[in-house]
């Protein structure tokens, strides 16, 4: 790709980009949340249509029109958000495009061959007749991957591949991607995690402010060089905790326990000024137990008090007028109205309060988002601006103005730094402490074990539904909480 430009309205996203790919190379593509990634991914994908500037392969021109043009070339993309069809089965999903006939009819059993062969390549046991909606979201991403495979792809483009995954999963990912790379695949692969980035990559292309920063070969570049690289400046403090005097308790959490056995006598206590981690596997109860707390689960056994009264939630709006308050992993399925306004999804856990005699007062709404976009910095052309058009950090901050908005005592935040960019992700611990500083209390869930040390006052690690160890920030290291959360 040979500086590549692309404007969109009042944004400038890429301005005379040069990338290039080798055969057998993982190539990271690393900046900020708006650095221009995307866009580039969208244009290679074909997507989008560049302004000016190139696209070769193999030395050959290639003038990519459409996403179907791009696979026909051998350029396959796995979004962060799969493009699967959860309804149709392994088999299906893994020929969707792809034309296997026999005297005109479509050859199921040729379908299904094809595509055992290739998650035998992947080295994986799925059953290909089974619906990819019963899948888990590892073996749904292992379905992406076979379909890039069935389409003989030369060039894979992965977008944040292991958001989602544990650990474990993340490894088997690894084990998958060397296999291509050994088959002579070139992989872009995506992800603001510069650990797996500096384990896996070959090189990095480092993008800032739509500009190309630098091309480096990572084994010979420090994790720390790469921070720099992308936000300009160095980062001193990755996870800038503050200590908070412990205030009154928020909530009390006594020997509760599911109907399904998903959790069994839980018992916990929440204070204002702290920030209580749960640390687990995927499945470990812990994400079933807030669902109890938000109404969405049945409690059955056990007592909950918020604020020193019994509480009960049967409803996520009733668990929001008792003054707790949620933030979903998926911002954009379960978090944001991406088709609603900045202003709009900001205010709309509190909406009531803006109602005079059946009316919007559209004047005090907007008085208070802006307090909300400048107290968060949230980077948006205005107020009135659709939310699917902001970068994943700001998307997150708006979610958070919401919750302030609810005036609420004790928030949630499931995987809050999910897809975000290094600086973003500094933004967000600091929003963190200013939370617990103004005397909330917050519940930090996060498969990324460095920042639950990081940030916590207290880890709680849950292991098959049940706490087998509460730690201490003074105590925890990385290596040892994940031994808990293994029981290595």
């Amino acid at each position: 790709m040979a500086n590549i430009d692309k404007t969109y309205p009042g944004v400038h996203a890429l301005k005379g980009v040069d990338f290039e790919l080798n055969a057998s190379e993982i190539h990271v593509l690393l900046g900020e949340n708006g650095a221009g990634k995307s866009t580039l991914i969208k244009i290679l994908s074909g997507a989008e249509q560049m302004d000016s500037g190139s696209i070769s392969m193999n030395g050959e021109p290639a003038d990519i029109s459409s996403p179907i043009h791009a696979k026909e070339l051998g350029i396959c993309t796995v979004y962060q958000e799969f493009m699967l069809v959860p309804q149709l089965t392994v088999a299906e999903n893994i020929h969707l495009g792809i034309d296997v006939t026999s005297n005109g009819m479509v050859d199921w059993n040729e379908i299904h061959r094809r595509s055992r062969a290739v998650l035998d390549r992947l080295g994986f046991e799925i059953d290909v007749e089974d619906r990819v909606g019963r899948l888990s979201v590892h073996e749904q991403q292992v379905v992406e991957i076979a379909k890039a495979l069935a389409l003989d792809a030369k060039v894979l483009i992965l977008d944040e591949p292991t958001a989602a995954l544990t650990d474990k999963e993340t490894e088997r990912l690894f084990e998958i991607l060397a296999g291509l790379c050994e088959a002579g695949v070139g992989i872009i692969y995506i992800s603001h995690n510069l650990e797996e980035v500096k384990r896996i990559g070959d090189r990095a292309t480092v993008l800032r402010d739509g500009n190309k920063v630098a091309t480096v070969n990572l084994k010979d570049t420090s994790i720390d060089e790469l921070p720099r690289l992308m936000v300009g400046e160095e980062i001193k403090e990755p996870y800038p905790k503050v200590k908070v005097k412990k205030g009154d308790k928020l909530l009390s959490v006594q020997n509760c326990s599911d109907a399904d056995g998903r959790y069994t006598n839980i018992s916990f206590d929440l204070h204002a000024g702290e920030i209580v981690s749960f640390a687990g596997l995927l499945g470990s109860g812990n994400e079933d137990f807030v669902r109890s707390l938000l109404g969405l689960r049945k409690l059955a056994e056990g007592r909950i008090e918020l604020l020193g009264q019994p509480y009960a939630a049967r409803t996520p709006s009733e668990a929001i007028e008792a003054g707790l308050f949620y933030l979903p992993a998926d911002r954009k399925s379960e978090g944001l109205i991406l088709t609603m306004s900045v202003a709009d999804n900001a205010t709309l856990s509190a909406m009531q309060q803006y109602a005079s005699y059946g009316f919007l007062s559209y004047g005090e709404q907007i008085k208070d988002c802006e307090a909300y976009k400048q107290k968060l910095d949230i980077k948006t052309p205005s107020l009135d601006t659709l939310s699917m058009f902001l970068s994943g950090g700001n998307q997150q901050k708006v979610m958070i103005a919401r919750s302030l908005n609810a005036s609420s005592k004790i928030i949630i935040f499931n995987e809050p730094t999910r897809g975000v960019d290094i600086r973003a992700k500094v933004e967000i611990y600091k929003l963190l402490n200013q939370l617990v500083e103004e005397g909330a209390g917050v519940i930090f869930i996060s498969q990324e074990l460095s920042e639950m040390v990081g940030m916590s006052d207290r880890i709680l690690v849950w292991r098959d539904g049940k706490i087998v160890e509460t730690v201490e920030r003074k105590d925890a290291n990385k290596e040892m909480v994940l031994g808990l959360i293994t029981g290595a």
